[in-house]
């Protein structure tokens, strides 16, 4: 029903726009929305929420059901909305503390023994889980106290909580869990980094601690009494960091100890609440390992085998549609991880893969299918067309340069071709939304996919030479269209040659892809070539189409892998990481270093009869 109406949302919004329904009419969206949100992705949602139902219950007399359904919808709107925000829309920053304060307000007189009280409950958790978030709600110490106290009084209330609603519950258990546990790992980050706090940091630590002290009893800290063996587990796992006050190495222990508990005892999927655990516990870990004071092998076996860790329990999570708050903390966690000294730059080249395959397999796939494309029409051009790389603003100064350093270029091309969509990772929820078209305001949200992909590769170095091919895939060939736009300062790259292959090969795959583009039809070969050859000049390199159009073996090639062959890489993904992923090393860049396409150019070791990426990659 859900797939139906994502492919219907116009006619949703066309039927309720006709005004006077019948108030069940409403009701019925209202439940709808309730029982299917986590299938409905944030715009639909905003449009659904913000259009018909929230202007409807606002028109009517304040009743404890309207009172109630008000609450859950603008609950559902700031969720949404936050969402979006962390896609890369700040604009509508102010919009999510308005809805919180409204829901709270409008539910604050509920009975706490029913549905009604919820949304109440739910929104101070908001308010308090994703305090980290939001840069203007950390500056504001005053709310966020309030919000915490206003949490704990309800946790610790006379009243029962009796949640009726138990899809609702099951939907939201992160966001209660988080926000039970998140003034606990805030003190754990901060005792982590005592000796390089701001006096404000050492302030709200002190404090905290003294807060923690005056509240324990006979259950531990006192807002985590509940009957959830493992969120209790957790607790006195962070109180026993927190007051015992231990060492960096100890503290790692701990943490690293835990995460390996609770690899043992998860034999199927991990539900997403004990997915966040596990996230904010490698989290912990993570900067824990930088401050200790084990041997440098030692830390990087930890940072390898974590990593490791890491990747296969976000494969065996419950839900592949990936929750807002877990999306979010997968993002902070490879940052943190490329920003390591502890991994080399090739390992953490695996790492952006793995987490691609993991989170985006779509978007994955995609990657693998424009690298293949590009491997078959640069190889054309090295055997075919030299000249085409050879020049002042061409990749090498002879075609004698261009041959001892083949297998270096066609590495590094394949890893850029991986490489092109990572900053999609900031919006995985537009790009794996199903069966409609997408709004102008997710197409732009799209276009800033190459900002995020910028953003992640800043984080090393190493990384920096394949920032051309993040940055500029989608411009077109003579400048003049595409986005992002050209910025004043940028110079011309000496890759240009290649950019402009990866521009054609990512239109070709995402235009004859029957998978993971669900808002529009495939196009068949003939069609997207027929396109490449009348925008040649202006959208794309006219140099580039004539090698592909001019060379047989690379025609027919190119077409059978539109046609046919297509179905071997995804085939192939499938058998990598659902049948066999413990021993699959397809992915797996085996060299120290990212590939050098200058490598035979210095006095280094190696020999131009390296194997291409394709081999290490197993593609058809």
């Amino acid at each position: 029903m859900c797939i139906r109406n994502q492919g219907h949302l116009e006619d949703i919004l066309n039927y309720y726009k006709m005004g006077a329904l019948p108030e069940v009419e409403y009701d019925l969206l209202f439940d709808m929305i309730i029982n299917y949100v986590k299938w409905l992705d944030a715009f639909m949602l905003v449009m659904l929420i913000e259009t018909i139902l929230i202007p409807h219950y606002e028109s009517l007399n304040l009743t404890e059901k309207v009172r109630s359904y008000l609450g859950h919808l603008y609950l559902l709107q700031a969720d949404a909305l936050i969402s979006v925000y962390r896609m890369g829309d700040t604009s509508q920053h102010n919009r999510i503390d308005i809805l919180l304060d409204k829901c709270c307000y409008i539910t604050r007189c509920l009975s706490h023994d029913s549905i009604s009280f919820e949304p109440y409950f739910f929104a101070l958790c908001e308010k308090v889980g994703h305090f980290e978030s939001f840069g203007n709600l950390s500056e504001s110490m005053y709310e966020y106290d309030k919000a915490y106290e206003e949490m704990r009084e309800l946790l610790l209330g006379e009243d029962p909580i009796i949640f009726q609603d138990q899809f609702v519950v099951k939907h939201f258990e992160s966001l209660i869990n988080n926000a039970r546990l998140f003034p606990l790992y805030r003190i754990c980050f901060l005792l982590v980094k005592r000796n390089e706090l701001s006096k404000r940091e050492i302030k709200e630590y002190n404090d905290r601690i003294a807060y923690i002290k005056a509240h324990l009893d006979a259950e531990g800290i006192y807002d985590m009494a509940g009957s959830d063996p493992e969120i209790r587990r957790m607790a006195w796992l962070l109180q026993t960091i927190i007051l015992e006050e231990q060492t960096p190495d100890e503290i790692l222990n701990i943490l690293m100890t835990s995460l390996h508990k609770i690899h043992e005892i998860e034999y199927g999927t991990l539900s997403e609440s004990n997915l966040i655990i596990v996230t904010y516990l490698f989290l912990g870990a993570s900067q824990t390992l930088l401050l200790s004071q084990l041997p440098l092998e030692e830390k990087r076996k930890i940072a390898v085998t974590g990593t490791s860790f890491l990747l296969e329990i976000l494969r065996k999570r419950e839900s592949l549609a990936t929750d807002s708050q877990v999306l979010f903390l997968i993002q902070v966690l490879m940052r943190a991880m490329l920003h390591t000294p502890l991994l080399t730059s090739a390992e953490k080249y695996n790492f952006l893969l793995e987490i691609m395959s993991a989170v985006m397999i779509d978007a994955y796939g995609h990657s693998k299918a424009v690298a293949t494309y590009a491997n078959i029409i640069l190889e054309n051009i090295i055997d075919n067309y030299p000249q085409l790389l050879v020049g002042e603003d061409r990749p090498y100064d002879n075609i004698e340069e261009l041959k001892v350093n083949r297998q270096e270029l066609l590495k590094f091309m394949e890893c850029a071709c991986m490489l092109h969509d990572i900053g999609k990772m900031n919006i995985t929820q537009i790009t794996t939304n199903a069966f409609r078209k997408l709004t102008d305001k997710e197409f732009s949200l799209i276009r800033r996919h190459p900002h995020g992909g910028v953003s992640i590769l800043d984080a090393d170095p190493a990384f920096a030479i394949f920032k051309p091919f993040v940055f500029c895939h989608h411009r077109w060939w003579n400048e003049e269209a595409g986005y992002p736009s050209k910025l004043p300062h940028e110079e011309r790259s000496r890759f240009k040659i290649l950019i402009d292959i990866l521009s054609i090969c990512d239109s070709l795959e995402a235009a004859t892809s029957r998978i993971g583009r669900n808002y529009r039809r495939a196009k068949s070969f003939l069609q997207i070539l027929d396109e490449f050859c009348n925008e040649a000049g202006t959208r794309y390199s006219q140099e580039v189409v004539d090698s592909i159009i001019g060379n047989r073996n690379t025609y027919y090639a190119i077409r059978q892998m539109v046609d046919h062959n297509w179905t071997k890489i995804y085939q192939h993904i499938f058998q990598e990481i659902f049948i066999n992923p413990s021993n699959s090393d397809s992915m797996i860049y085996e060299e120290s270093t990212l590939p050098d396409p200058y490598k035979h150019n210095a006095a280094t070791e190696g020999s131009a009869e390296d194997s291409s990426l394709l081999d290490h990659l197993n593609l058809p």
